[in-house]
């Protein structure tokens, strides 16, 4: 009985799981769309660090952008809401 318990758990916690990366993978890929509709080419370095926003932060730079008028409000806003360090220490604006 025990086992089926925690089996069953572990499934659910998989499932959420599997829910957040698609939610946060779709979030992704729309504001990627739109940064690439309103300046074209996306360099690397940048696609990483949007790659590493957290779910509250795609929603965020979704209405953001909105505002953008160059790459560089883009670097902008992404400095002011960079992840943990550790994630970047490769990356320089």
């Amino acid at each position: 009985m025990i086992y089926r318990e925690i089996l069953e758990e572990g499934e659910q916690i998989g499932i959420q799981i599997g829910e957040q990366r698609g939610e946060k993978h779709g979030r992704l890929a729309i504001v990627q769309r739109q940064l690439r509709r309103q300046f074209g080419i996306i360099p690397a370095e940048t696609l990483e660090r949007l790659s590493a926003l957290s779910l509250p932060d795609l929603d965020q730079l979704s209405e953001a952008l909105l505002d953008f008028h160059s790459m560089e409000d883009l670097i902008h806003w992404l400095k002011e809401h960079r992840p943990s360090p550790a994630l970047f220490s490769r990356w320089q604006p």
